[in-house]
C-alpha cells in the first residue's frame, strides 16, 4: 500500500510539474530545442505507467496472493529504475531526487521479489 501511494503521487506530480521535476532529478538539463517533443513525451508516458502500477500495487495490497504477476512486474520494474537511476547518479547526472528514487525504488524491488517468492501460486483447475 506504501508503494501504491507513493507511485501515484509522484507520478502526479511529475505530470504536473514536469519542469520542477526534470530540475530535481537531473544535474543537468538538456538543450530542449533538441529533444522537444520527444523527451516531454517519454516523461508522460513513463509517469502514466508509474500511476498505473501504483494502481495495480493498490489491488494487489488487499490479495497479493492472486497478483503474484504485479509482485513480479513491480518488483522487476522498480529494480530496473533503481539500477537505472544508480548509474545515472554515480556518472554525475542525478540530483537529490535522483538518489532518493535509487533508494525508494531499490528497497521496494527488493521487497516486491521477496514477496513474490514467498506467495505460493494458486492451483487452478481447467475444465
Amino acid at each position: 500500500l506504501f508503494s501504491a501511494v507513493g507511485n501515484i503521487l509522484a507520478g502526479l506530480s511529475a505530470i504536473a510539474m514536469p519542469d520542477f521535476h526534470w530540475h530535481q532529478l537531473f544535474a543537468f538539463m538538456p538543450d530542449e530545442s533538441a529533444i522537444f517533443p520527444h523527451i516531454l513525451m517519454y516523461h508522460y508516458t513513463f509517469w502514466a505507467i508509474v500511476i498505473i502500477m501504483g494502481i495495480g500495487y493498490w489491488m494487489t495490497a488487499t490479495t497479493p496472493n492472486d497478483n503474484r504477476a504485479v509482485l513480479f512486474l513491480g518488483g522487476a520494474g522498480k529494480l530496473a529504475c533503481a539500477l537505472t537511476w544508480l548509474f545515472l547518479f554515480v556518472n554525475g547526472h542525478g540530483n537529490w531526487l535522483m538518489l532518493g528514487g535509487t533508494l525508494y525504488d531499490g528497497i521496494l524491488g527488493i521487497l516486491f521479489v521477496m514477496l513474490f517468492v514467498a506467495q505460493k501460486p494458486i492451483k487452478t483447475q481447467i475444465t
